[in-house]
This record gives C-alpha cells, sequence and structure tokens, in this order.
C-alpha cells in the first residue's frame, strides 16, 4: 500500500473515533405527577380505566420533539422519553384522577380485557408542545360507561405553562417539568368536566 493511502486512511479513522467519542450521552425522561389540590368528589363510575392514549405521528417516537416555528420542529435525539408518551400521558392522568377520586377504582388501560362494568375514557393528544416561551396542551376525551345508550360523552381540555429562559446546561428537564404541569392543569379541567355529567 502507498504512503499516501496509508495516510488517508489513518486520517479518516481518526475522525471517525473523533465522531464517535463526541456522541452526548442519552437522558431519559418521565412526567411527573405532582401533589394533587384538588379535594376529593365522587367519581363519574366506580371503575375507570384511563386509555389508550392516541398521540400524534410527530410526537410518537422516543426523542423529545421542540416547536421551533410554525412549519418547524427539533427532534432531540439525546433526549428521550423513558416509555412510549402515550403510556406516559395514561399514567400520569390515571394518578391525577384517582388522587381526585380515591373512592374510586382509577386504573391505566392495560392489554387485559376491561372487566364488566369499568368505564373507559378515550384519550386523543389533539396538541403537546414545547415552544420557546411555553408549553401547550390539548386533550380530547370520550367516555364509554358500560351499559350506557345514545351518544358517549366527549369533551376537551386544553392548559399551557411559561417556560423559565433556557439554561446553560443540557438536558430539557425545565422542558419536562412545564409539560408536567400542563398536564395537571388538564387533569383537573377534565376531573371537572367528567364530575359535571353526574
Amino acid at each position: 500500500m502507498k504512503p499516501l493511502h496509508r495516510s488517508t486512511l489513518a486520517l479518516a479513522g481518526a475522525v471517525l473515533l473523533a465522531a464517535c467519542g463526541s456522541t452526548p450521552p442519552s437522558r431519559y425522561y418521565t412526567l411527573d405527577v405532582p401533589p394533587s389540590s384538588a379535594s376529593p368528589a365522587a367519581a363519574p363510575a366506580p371503575a375507570l380505566r384511563v386509555g389508550p392514549v392516541v398521540v400524534p405521528d410527530t410526537i410518537d417516537r422516543a426523542p423529545l420533539v421542540l416547536r421551533r416555528g410554525p412549519n418547524r420542529v427539533e427532534i432531540l435525539e439525546a433526549d428521550l422519553w423513558a416509555q412510549p408518551l402515550k403510556q406516559e400521558i395514561a399514567r400520569v392522568l390515571a394518578a391525577h384522577l384517582g388522587a381526585r377520586w380515591p373512592q374510586a377504582l382509577v386504573r391505566q388501560d392495560g392489554p387485559a380485557p376491561a372487566p364488566a362494568g369499568d368505564a373507559r375514557l378515550l384519550l386523543e393528544v389533539l396538541q403537546f408542545e414545547a415552544g420557546e416561551r411555553e408549553v401547550q396542551l390539548a386533550l380530547g376525551w370520550t367516555l364509554l360507561r358500560s351499559g350506557a345508550t345514545g351518544n358517549a360523552p366527549r369533551g376537551t381540555v386544553k392548559a399551557s405553562e411559561p417556560l423559565p429562559a433556557a439554561s446553560a446546561g443540557p438536558g430539557q428537564d425545565a422542558t419536562v417539568a412545564a409539560l408536567s404541569r400542563a398536564l395537571a392543569g388538564a387533569a383537573r379541567s377534565l376531573g371537572e368536566q367528567l364530575e359535571a355529567l353526574r
């Protein structure tokens, strides 16, 4: 092999090693469940299964997605959800509603068939965005009650939370915390709408 070829290969190898060495570590996030301030209230059903949750394809992925403009998003390959976002949202909403209705059996929907008599809360994420200054959340819901006739009750809840000034360090802790607060606000509105069905 000619010396020039050997030096070219060595340079290419050094560049590849440098690129591998500069890969940032992955960070994993979960949504928080802040303590509920709501007073216990009567639940819309004795047992409620929360889910399934439908999320847009844009955010139905492991990396966090940030809104960077009307027609542009940024996918953060190093900042990842610890489990699928639809499961995270169902888990947090079930926890909030369970705290609001301690006398009811509220649980996240799972693969097992729902027991007879359980109500099911179907959810569709209409908006779950983090921008430069705030996060915005909108959820559509449908309540399916065992033995009920006619059209199923449905509605929409919205919430937003400001984002603090960008921190100097890496990571999206502030963004995820704001999303958690927004989801808590949406859970309060959801609980109020469901209680009004009684």
